[in-house]
C-alpha cells in the first residue's frame, strides 16, 4: 500500500480484512493470507479431490453445506497425508470455503457490512465498490479473462438465471437479497463480461428518515399518506439510484397492516412489513 492508512476492520477474522487508504484519492484494500508454495499445492490437490467427489448445489442449507465440505476437507487431508500446523490447514480451508461456497475473490467484499455497491467492469480491471462512508473506490481486487468469464457463469448459477452468449445480459437477484446485474463475454463490452451487485440496507427506511434527513418535505409525505389512504393510483420514476425503491418502501408502511397486497417484480426490492 502507497498511501496513509484512513481506517482497517476485520471481514473474516483472523483470514479476511478491508484497509482504506488514501493517496490523493480513497483505496479499497483487501488483505488475505498468503499461501507458501507447499500451502498451495496442498490447496490445489484437494481442490481437485473436493471438485470431483461432492457437489453441493442440491443442498439448501448453507451451515449444512460447510459441514459438508469441512468433512470432506479432513478426510481429503488425511487421504493425501498432508500434515500442515493448524495456521496452515485453517488457510487452506479458507481458500476452499470460500471457492465452493463462497463467491471466491468477492466473498470477503460481500461480508462489508459498509459497501453498498460491489462492481467489475471487464478482464483485468479493478473491482469498484461504493463505501457508505467513503464512497466510490477502486479495491486490489482483479480478474483475468478466465476467472472473469468463470465468476459470472458462477454468479448467475447462484442466481438462478440463464446467461451464455445468445442471451448475455441478466439481472436478478442473489440468495442472500443482493441485485445483480450481468453482462457475459464481450457481446455487450468490449472489456468483457461485467458483474454488479447492489446491497440493501438491513433496515427499511421509514418516512420518518426521509423527512429527517431532509430528503421529503413533511407536506409531501402527508400529501402522500393521504394518497395511499384514499386508494390513489401513484407511479414513481427517477432515474439510477435516484431512490425510487426507497420510496416505494417507506410510503408502503401507509398502507393498513391488514391490507391485501399483491408484489410483482422482475426482482426482488421490495419490503412489505405487512403479514397479508
Amino acid at each position: 500500500m502507497d498511501g496513509e492508512t484512513i481506517e482497517e476492520y476485520w471481514l473474516n477474522k483472523p483470514f479476511a480484512k478491508a484497509v482504506i487508504y488514501c493517496k490523493k484519492t480513497p483505496k479499497y484494500e483487501l488483505l488475505e493470507p498468503k499461501l507458501t508454495f507447499e500451502e498451495f499445492q496442498a490447496l490445489e490437490s484437494v481442490y481437485r479431490i473436493l471438485r470431483d467427489k461432492i457437489i453441493l448445489k442440491d443442498v439448501r442449507e448453507l451451515e449444512i453445506k460447510r459441514k459438508h465440505l469441512f468433512s470432506e476437507f479432513i478426510n481429503a487431508l488425511k487421504k493425501l497425508k498432508i500434515n500442515f500446523n493448524y495456521k496452515s490447514i485453517g488457510k487452506i480451508w479458507y481458500y476452499l470455503s470460500r471457492d465452493f461456497i463462497g463467491y471466491g475473490k468477492i466473498d470477503a467484499l460481500l461480508r462489508d457490512r459498509y459497501l453498498e455497491d460491489i462492481s467489475c467492469s471487464g478482464y483485468n480491471t479493478p473491482v469498484y465498490v461504493y463505501h457508505k462512508v467513503y464512497g466510490s473506490m477502486p479495491t486490489n481486487v482483479t480478474f483475468s479473462e478466465s476467472e472473469m468469464d468463470n465468476f459470472v457463469l458462477k454468479l448467475s448459477q447462484k442466481a438462478n438465471v440463464q446467461i451464455s452468449i445468445e442471451k448475455p445480459l441478466a439481472d436478478s437477484t442473489l440468495p442472500t437479497g443482493e441485485r445483480i446485474q450481468l453482462t457475459y463475454r464481450n457481446v455487450i463490452s468490449a472489456k468483457g463480461p461485467s458483474f454488479s451487485i447492489r446491497r440493501f440496507g438491513e433496515f427499511v427506511i421509514t418516512p420518518v428518515d426521509l423527512i429527517a434527513w431532509k430528503s421529503v418535505s413533511p407536506e409531501v409525505m402527508a400529501f402522500l399518506w393521504l394518497c395511499v389512504e384514499c386508494r390513489k393510483n401513484c407511479i414513481i420514476v427517477g432515474a439510477t439510484a435516484s431512490g425510487k425503491t426507497t420510496m416505494i418502501n417507506a410510503i408502503a408502511l401507509f398502507i393498513p397492516p391488514a391490507t391485501k397486497i399483491v408484489s410483482i417484480e422482475d426482482t426482488r426490492e421490495i419490503k412489505l412489513p405487512h403479514e397479508n
